[in-house]
């Protein structure tokens, strides 16, 4: 309980990306608003063809970037994960997956 309550703390003020805006990215967007992250959001489809769980994230704070993920979304923010690289000049995420980057400024609790 103690490790999941210092991640939160982690969190608070942290800039993160979320890709994908199905059930698990909307999930995740929403905990991590809860948490005190900067939250911006991408998916491929257009805001139009979002569910509208996906299009009320923005009530809560969070920066959606729909028909695409366009790179500056994701600037200033580091890799974590390793699933999807990011590109200086462009993300390309891999089909069916999702990633979250975040600033590299502090080590996660128990990173080195």
């Amino acid at each position: 309980m103690a490790r999941g309550q210092a991640y939160r703390r982690w969190l608070t003020g942290r800039r993160v990306a979320v890709v994908g805006l199905a059930r698990s990215g909307v999930a995740a967007c929403r905990l991590l608003v809860e948490c005190g992250a900067r939250v911006v959001a991408t998916d491929d489809k257009p805001l139009s063809a979002l569910g509208v769980e996906a299009r009320g994230l923005e009530k809560l704070g969070v920066r959606l970037r729909a028909g695409g993920h366009p790179a500056e979304a994701f600037q200033g923010l580091s890799e974590r994960g390793g699933r999807c690289p990011l590109h200086s000049g462009s993300f390309r995420p891999i089909k069916g997956s999702k990633r979250c980057a975040e600033r590299p400024s502090r080590s996660a609790p128990g990173e080195r």
